[in-house]
């Protein structure tokens, strides 16, 4: 009996540690392919250089990034704006309803 016990346990062990071990592997991998700088491939030859002797492809990024920055400000400014228009009609309505009575 002692031994049915043993070996119960141990395969409860060993069932554990081997979940373990797969959790930390796919975790491991979930990080891996959440970084891209070890999941881009390597560059073959000698690095393209931007205007500012910066890498090309930096610059590409910063270049996406600030139209896509500037493209975020002009929804906000036309957002912004639509939230005037809509509210100077609302004060507009309320004057005129006021004047009404």
């Amino acid at each position: 009996m002692d031994a049915i016990f043993n070996a119960q346990v141990g395969m409860a062990f060993g069932i554990i540690a081997l979940l373990l071990v797969i959790y930390v592997v796919v975790i491991g991998w979930m990080r891996r392919l959440g970084d891209p700088s070890k999941t881009a491939p390597a560059q073959v030859g000698p690095p393209v250089q931007g205007a500012d002797g910066a890498p090309a492809v930096r610059a590409e990024a910063q270049s996406a990034a600030s139209a896509a920055e500037a493209g975020r400000k002009k929804r906000q400014i036309l957002i912004q704006g639509k939230d005037a228009e809509i509210a100077a009609n609302v004060l507009r309505r309320m004057l005129s309803d006021h004047d009404k009575t």
